[in-house]
Formats: C-alpha cells, structure tokens, sequence
C-alpha cells in the first residue's frame, strides 16, 4: 500500500493539511492537486527549499507556504544544513554522518520557528484532518509543544527515528509508546529502512473509523 493512496481513499477534498518539512514542495503540490478544496498550510524553513515549493504552487490557491520551522516558540534557532537539504534538522546531526557518509554537513542557517498551537489559533482551524511531518527527529518536540492541535488532529503520519541520527531526538518505540498515551495508535508501518521510517498514526479520540 502506498500512502498516498491511502489518503485520497481516506481524506475528503476539503480536508485540512498541516505539512512540515515542504523541502521543495512536491508533496504540498500533490495535496493541492487531489485536495482541491481543501486548506493546506506547508512550513520550510530553508530558504532555497522555501523559494522552490513557493514557485511550484504558485498556481495553487488552497496552499500557504510558510518560511519557518515549527518549534516549542517563537524563536530563532540554528538549523544544521545538510549538502541534500533534505536532512536538514534542528537538531545536530549524530549518527547520520555514519550511516549517510555521502551527506555532510557543513553549513549552519539562522532560521525562525513558530509554535503550531499559536499559528493555528490565528488561523481559525478548529481541526487537522492530516498532519504529515518529515522534520529529522524534531517531530516530537512539535508536538510535545503542540498538544492543542495534537488532540484535534485525526491523521498523523511522521518520520520516526529507529535509531539516533540527530541528537537528542525520541526513538520510535518511546515516540509511539507517547503517541499511545494521547489517544493515537497505529494504523500504518513504513519501516523501510534500518535508520528512519515513516508511520501512520490516527487519532481514537476523534472517533476516526479504523482502517
């Protein structure tokens, strides 16, 4: 099963799309393409990464495009930069260096972070049909800071660390184990790889019908 079939089978059109980590927005281009009523809101930090998602949905009237990253405030924080920019993360890279020699890096970005809670309010969104996170191991100090929109979210799919690529980032098992305690559980494994995967996650509280 692929995810992105899963949602379209899932998700109605209007549905409400929280995505961090945009990179350079061929994810937030295929959501507003087969979400065409909904509200997209796409958060990227990096501003090459930024510069690139904004010229691809330039044409889409549903998505807004954020040059941030999420965060437990509003702050300003370092982000490590990394020669794909795709593994690029708020936290310092560890065990990434080992397992992904090919990618460095060498280069440092002051970047601006928000709180998803805040931004939300201000927002008016009263509910997240789908949060979709690729944000190298700082997932879950999102959310731990974002526990508002959390409970109101009814499908997350985010990265999950199997082992330590980034300092200070939550495995899988302690990630899911919290996730449990607030009412998630899993729908989906994508574990792929020996270092990271992806997974699937809805929320019981929100009555959301299991697959």
């Amino acid at each position: 099963m692929k995810i992105q079939e899963w949602i379209v089978e899932n998700l109605n059109d209007d549905s409400v799309i929280i995505e961090a980590g945009a990179a350079s927005g061929t994810d937030t281009l295929w959501f507003s393409q087969n979400f065409p009523n909904g509200r997209i809101f796409a958060f990227e930090p990096l501003n090459i990464s930024y510069d690139k998602t904004v010229q691809r949905v330039a044409t889409c009237d549903n998505v807004k495009v954020y040059n941030v990253a999420l965060g437990p405030t509003e702050s300003t924080e370092e982000l490590y930069v990394s020669s794909n920019r795709v593994s690029s993360s708020l936290l310092k890279p560890t065990g990434h260096i080992q397992f992904h020699p090919r990618i460095s890096f060498e280069n440092k970005s002051t970047v601006k972070t928000i709180n998803l809670d805040n931004f939300l309010r201000g927002q008016g969104v009263e509910e997240v049909d789908l949060m979709w996170l690729d944000m190298q191991g700082y997932e879950h100090t999102v959310l731990s800071h974002s526990l508002e929109t959390l409970s109101k979210t009814r499908y997350l799919y985010t990265e999950v660390s199997l082992k330590e690529m980034y300092a200070d980032s939550v495995l899988y098992n302690e990630f899911k184990s919290w996730l449990k305690e607030r009412g998630f559980k899993v729908l989906h494994e994508f574990l792929y790889w020996e270092d990271m995967g992806n997974v699937l996650f809805y929320n019981e509280n929100l009555d959301t019908e299991q697959i």
